[in-house]
């Protein structure tokens, strides 16, 4: 853990401000802040904002995963114009579990995740943005430019 020494001065929020811009200048990857977009009318939740952290964590510590949703999603998308991102979450399962067959495969695939994987798919493959039906979910917040997996 690397120890930062600011010196700052002024008031609470203009030292907040400069923290922020320091800590951002001397850590490459994105603050927890904008990994969202929070709307002052609408902020999210606490419980919301800890499902995204949680959920990036999981595809960030696991890229096998999003590797393998974009696959079987993108095998999809050559037969049908449209599908279900619960359908290839559960074809994931059964190809986990049965087709690789390995016996140290510790992944568990929360239902949570699967409109962040979605979402994820329709950003990063714009001609299939309309693929998966997609209902309101606090992962509509999520900056996906800011996403590296």
């Amino acid at each position: 853990m690397r120890k930062m020494v600011y010196a700052v001065s002024g008031k609470a929020h203009e030292m907040m401000e400069k923290l922020n811009t320091a800590h951002r200048e001397t850590d490459p990857k994105p603050a927890v802040d904008e990994l969202w977009q929070d709307d002052l009318n609408n902020p999210l939740t606490f419980k919301e904002k800890n499902k995204i952290k949680k959920t990036i964590a999981f595809a960030e510590n696991n890229p096998v995963v999003w590797q393998t949703f974009k696959r079987f999603a993108l095998e999809a998308s050559t037969k049908t114009a449209c599908y279900g991102s619960q359908g290839v979450w559960e074809k994931m399962r059964w190809y986990i579990v049965f087709d690789l067959a390995h016996p140290d495969m510790d992944y568990k695939l929360n239902n949570d995740y699967v409109a962040f994987y979605a979402r994820l798919f329709m950003h990063r493959f714009p001609q299939f943005d309309k693929f998966f039906e997609v209902r309101k979910s606090c992962f509509d917040r999520v900056i996906y430019e800011n996403i590296f997996i």
